[in-house]
């Protein structure tokens, strides 16, 4: 009998020292030792804009969609590209579309550990000198600033640049081959190409602007 208590008694130290029973984990059933999954939302797409772009590609999109959460991958046929949030939104991310040979591809999101969201045939690959290029866009530098930048091209040649109150002029018009143009002339540069039917990106050196970026739409 002597013996059975100390028995009884060691068992009772040995489940004090190890804290007592167990506590259930607030993510573990009862009976369980399997946490539970919190399901990964599927993308839902519902549309990019615009839908047609450059076979060049770098033209800035939208796509809008439900389910989109960080970390999420979206490819262009195939191709990934950078996903970009705007903490205002939770229902679209912002793109610029790799190159792709002129044709329609589909769209697919997918969240890190998920199923991938599909939108069928939903963008355009155009050639670049399918786009009317001539026109006055008008735009900015993507950094923030408010700088008005605007370029004029006519008969397919570029003829004016502006920044602000700064205004280049060519007597010798710059060629806009396949929505593409570029000039390093007394201290002022600029390149750029026509993306979409609206939308023009590029970089400039035109004091006072001097940024990696601008963006454009066209405006008359």
């Amino acid at each position: 009998m002597k013996n059975q208590i100390i028995a009884v008694m060691m068992a009772l130290l040995a489940w004090a020292c190890d804290g007592g029973p167990a506590t259930p984990s607030s993510n573990v059933p009862s009976g369980s030792t399997t946490p539970i999954d919190h399901p990964v939302p599927t993308p839902v797409l519902t549309a990019i804009s615009p839908n047609v772009g450059s076979a060049s590609g770098g033209t800035p999109v939208t796509l809008t969609a439900s389910g989109l959460s960080a970390g999420i991958t979206v490819m262009f046929d195939g191709v990934a590209v950078p996903a970009r949030f705007d903490g205002r939104y939770t229902d679209r991310v912002y793109l610029d579309t790799p190159p792709h040979a002129p044709g329609t591809v589909d769209i697919v999101a997918t969240n890190r550990g998920g199923q991938p969201g599909r939108l069928a045939a939903a963008y355009t690959y155009a050639a670049p000198a399918s786009f009317d290029f001539n026109g006055t866009w008008s735009g900015f530098p993507h950094d923030g600033s408010d700088l008005l930048v605007e370029f004029t091209i006519q008969n397919n040649t570029l003829v004016r640049v502006s920044c602000d109150t700064t205004v280049v002029t060519f007597a010798d018009p710059v060629p806009v081959a396949n929505g593409a143009f570029s000039f390093d002339r007394e201290g002022s540069s600029m390149s750029g190409k026509i993306v979409s039917a609206s939308q023009a990106v590029g970089a400039i050196a035109v004091a006072p602007c001097d940024a990696p970026l601008w963006i454009a739409e066209r405006v008359r």
